[in-house]
């Protein structure tokens, strides 16, 4: 993906996941899928743990070269959310506020800050540019994943 593309792609999660929680209910919302794993709403608070995740490491990348990444442990942090009681819209709303950083970040590189690099423990050096386009890859896999779910409610 081009540049221009991780930006314009990024916003396009949050738009998503309102017109699918749109169209179920708060019940349908909560039911976790067949083999018990996340609900719509686990799925929405895992998307918006990643966005603040992901934008707090853009802007760590972008104030100190090589910085750490930390990584974190998605299924704990959904396990202690408890997302199936909060509002989808409210989460939707942080997921918004969360991407409108990373593009704003995004927005303002110039190549080299593109290639600027933090290190993750576990996946080595990761660019600012490889971490968004890994946002944008996994946050369309879930969002896909929701929408072939919807049929099955």
């Amino acid at each position: 993906m081009t540049h221009d593309e991780i930006i314009t792609a990024i916003p396009k999660t949050a738009r998503a996941l309102n017109q699918i929680a749109d169209r179920l209910s708060d019940e349908q919302l909560r039911q976790r899928r067949n083999d018990g794993h996340w609900s719509f709403k686990e799925v929405i608070g895992h998307l918006r743990d990643v966005a603040a995740v992901y934008n707090e490491r853009i802007q760590v990348i972008g104030q100190v070269a090589n910085a750490t990444l930390a990584p974190f442990d998605p299924e704990k942090l959904v396990a202690a959310g408890g997302y199936n009681s909060l509002p989808a819209a409210r989460m939707i709303a942080e997921l918004e506020g969360l991407e409108r950083s990373i593009t704003q970040l995004l927005s303002g590189l110039d190549e080299a800050g593109w290639q600027r690099g933090g290190v993750h423990p576990t996946r080595g050096t990761l660019t600012i540019e490889q971490l968004a386009s890994n946002y944008v890859e996994h946050a369309n896999d879930h969002v896909d994943d929701l929408w072939e779910r919807i049929g099955s409610c």
